[in-house]
């Protein structure tokens, strides 16, 4: 599978943004580290490369398309955590117009040698 080797964090992200809107699962499922977590819509937490591949895959089915903006930053040695707008679009479950969304996102990245910065955990729709 292909490393993202991204050079900074919010590099990372947009790079995530940009292969699940174009479709490709691979280069978004590499932006994750090996036992990352991901937080689903309904605040379950999935973990690792396998399970976080399968909810992507179901974003890249939904046709989401995905806009980042940048919010807020903190930067610890190796770890980042981020703060950012998500502003996603996708088709309606009827195919007839879009779903615009705009989600408070929130992050935790890690330099990890020779990788550049991977996602630990990620949690795109928030927190309630």
């Amino acid at each position: 599978m292909p490393t993202a080797g991204h050079s900074n964090p919010g590099q990372l992200s947009r790079s995530l943004a940009d292969a699940i809107s174009v479709g490709d699962l691979d280069r978004a499922v590499s932006c994750f580290s090996q036992r990352a977590r991901l937080m689903t819509p309904g605040e379950t937490i999935v973990e690792g490369r396998g399970p976080v591949r399968e909810v992507l895959s179901q974003m890249i089915g939904m046709k989401v398309r995905i806009r980042i903006e940048p919010h807020r930053s903190l930067l610890l040695d190796d770890f980042a955590l981020l703060s950012e707008r998500w502003h996603t679009r996708r088709s309606q479950v009827d195919g007839h117009g879009a779903l615009l969304q705009t989600t408070r996102a929130f992050g935790l990245h890690r330099r990890i040698d020779r990788e550049g910065w991977k996602i630990l955990f990620l949690a795109p729709w928030g927190f309630s």
